[in-house]
């Protein structure tokens, strides 16, 4: 017979002639009857307990990022920069369902805000990353879609390999390397910054900017 854990999490419980959904919480007992003695049953009722509870109540734009924001917790290094841009975010969007995201309600809030493309896409990534994660655990069926805001590309330029042998010659020794591997791959600071040695392999020469998880 299911036995009740002790960490909060819904169990199963057989009591008065019926299949009961217990759970402890905030140091109280909630029993929820599932209405039926037939065991196989109730376990399909409790996994959809389970379902509901992991689930944003609202299906507010808010829920879907402050889901997003708790995924993301120590799997990013800068946690704290995807907190600060779901700030605006929740402000001015997190009362719209995801349905209600589209090219009017990005514009009012482009409007709103005020602030630069850099600071807008990054934000925007923000409300994408949490759309398609909703998406991806089925709590949603499409994510919306919009062209990120004009002008994204305007300060987006490559060296010239003379630029680029000069700025490696202007750079102290102590940061060659990480200038080196910017120009080499491409990446993104924040990724070679976290890179750690178990994701480097010189023999193939190989460097894996995918963090665990």
């Amino acid at each position: 017979m299911p036995r009740p854990t002790s960490n909060g999490e819904p169990s199963l419980r057989f009591r008065r002639g019926k299949w009961y959904i217990h759970r402890r919480l905030n140091g109280r007992t909630e029993w929820t009857s599932t209405r039926t003695d037939n065991e196989s049953e109730a376990k399909r009722i409790l996994a959809d307990f389970e379902q509901q509870l992991s689930s944003p109540r609202s299906g507010a734009v808010s829920d879907l990022i402050d889901r997003y924001l708790q995924d993301r917790e120590n799997k990013v290094m800068d946690h704290k920069r995807l907190r600060e841009a779901a700030v605006p975010l929740k402000r001015l969007l997190g009362h719209l369902r995801p349905d209600q995201i589209n090219t009017r309600s990005i514009a009012a809030y482009r409007a709103d805000r005020g602030v630069s493309v850099g600071t807008l896409l990054r934000e925007e990534r923000t409300l994408r990353a949490a759309l398609n994660l909703a998406v991806n655990d089925g709590l949603i069926g499409d994510a919306p879609k919009w062209e990120p805001p004009q002008g994204a590309r305007s300060r987006e330029r490559y060296l010239t390999r003379e630029e680029a042998e000069r700025l490696m010659d202007a750079s102290a020794y102590h940061v060659r390397l990480f200038t080196m591997i910017g120009l080499l791959t491409g990446a993104r600071m924040s990724s070679f910054l976290a890179l750690t040695w178990d994701r480097v392999s010189f023999d193939p020469p190989r460097i894996d900017f995918n963090e665990p998880g």
